[in-house]
């Protein structure tokens, strides 16, 4: 019996999805930064206890230095140590830098195999590749369109998905 341990996976995410995921993450600080500073404005409009404005602050400060992280090291780790192989039998999935995880999904599982794009994704030209089960779904982040295309055909003709008409 064959043993996975992910050594055999040459297989990486597009290096420019590192960008998509920085620009995700501007995103959502600004989305936070702006619901603080309104209940920031609320604290001292309405006069509420003094050490509430501390306590935003601190938050502030909080995703100010998990913004940091995101940016500069992980997104750098998720690029990295993202990998994914896939033969006749499984797609094998291995990511993560500090909490590793190794995933077998068995071709016979598979029901569907879709690839989809938000507008980020678009203005790079990548894709995530979605692969559905009965059980879940796992998604092969930041491939290139040509990559993605590719692996959505090889991946429907090895589990022999069958294509819905709409």
């Amino acid at each position: 019996m064959e043993v996975f341990d992910g050594s055999e996976m040459e297989n990486k995410i597009a290096g420019e999805y590192r960008k998509v995921l920085q620009i995700g993450s501007v995103i959502e600080l600004a989305i936070e930064l702006i619901i603080l500073g309104v209940v920031l404005a609320l604290s001292y409009y309405f006069n509420w206890y003094h050490w509430i404005p501390w306590i935003i602050y601190g938050l502030i400060g909080v995703f100010i230095i998990s913004f940091l992280w995101t940016v500069y090291f992980g997104s750098k780790f998720r690029v990295q140590y993202w990998r994914y192989y896939i033969d006749e039998e499984y797609v094998r999935l291995k990511f993560g830098k500090l909490n590793r995880t190794y995933q077998l999904i068995p071709m016979t599982k598979i029901q569907f195999v879709e690839t989809n794009q938000g507008p980020i994704l678009r203005k790079y030209r990548l894709y995530n590749l979605s692969i559905g089960t009965m059980g879940s779904d796992h998604t092969i982040p930041g491939l290139s369109e040509e990559v993605a295309f590719k692996l959505r055909e090889e991946i429907s003709v090895y589990a022999k998905v069958k294509e819905v008409e709409s």
